[in-house]
């Protein structure tokens, strides 16, 4: 295995609490209800196609979702501007020193749009952690269909059976199946047991993926 894809928001950011609380807060603002199941079944999807889901969701013209939409990225934007703290996952700066010690083709793959991305990527100072950057602006077809990671392996010059894509959310895993790669689930709000079954590995972490990889290594020069 030479190839590691990552999806951003929840993989190797903590950001997916924060689209969570920023839902919760929408919500109220506009007098509607919303839980978590209803933030899981759009996780992972484009912007556009979280609209369409969420006027079925909740029986509204696109337009008000539209509405709604801009008073949500306004406030997330202002959060993640604004934050202080790191917002990189457990064992993030370890497994990606490990993957460059071995040189590794390393990929962010996110559904997310290339605005939130730059503004995340450099926010952290992660943009040359990777050889090449996706985003929602660069796909038609948004997870679980697997465009975007067929683009990214097929960028990279790399096997599919070689990659492995780690990912947070159910569309996610579902597009990294489709694309016949190595489907990694690290845990964050969305641990179902549907979801789970999806992941042909399941790590409660970055710094667990980065342990297995190690094991595996060694297992080769035994």
């Amino acid at each position: 295995m030479n190839c590691i894809i990552f999806d951003m928001d929840g993989t190797i950011l903590d950001t997916e609490k924060i689209y969570y609380k920023t839902w919760i807060e929408t919500a109220k603002h506009f007098g509607f209800d919303f839980d978590l199941e209803m933030k899981l079944s759009i996780n992972g999807l484009k912007e556009e196609d979280s609209t369409k889901k969420m006027a079925q969701i909740f029986k509204v013209e696109e337009q008000k979702v539209k509405e709604i939409r801009k008073y949500l990225n306004n406030l997330r934007h202002n959060i993640l501007v604004n934050t202080k703290r790191s917002l990189k996952k457990e064992g993030y700066d370890q497994l990606i020193e490990y993957l460059k010690e071995r040189n590794y083709k390393i990929a962010l793959a996110s559904s997310s749009t290339r605005e939130r991305i730059d503004l995340l990527v450099d926010k952290e100072k992660i943009r040359n952690d990777f050889d090449i950057i996706l985003s929602a602006d660069d796909i038609v077809n948004a997870k679980p269909d697997p465009e975007i990671f067929n683009i990214a392996i097929k960028k990279l010059g790399l096997n599919k059976n070689e990659t492995y894509i780690l990912e947070d959310s159910i569309n996610g895993l579902k597009a990294a199946n489709k694309a016949k790669a190595i489907s990694i689930l690290i845990k964050d709000l969305d641990i179902r047991e549907e979801t789970i079954k999806e992941a042909r590995l399941v790590f409660d972490s970055l710094k667990d993926f980065r342990r297995y990889l190690e094991e595996q290594e060694r297992e080769n020069y035994d």
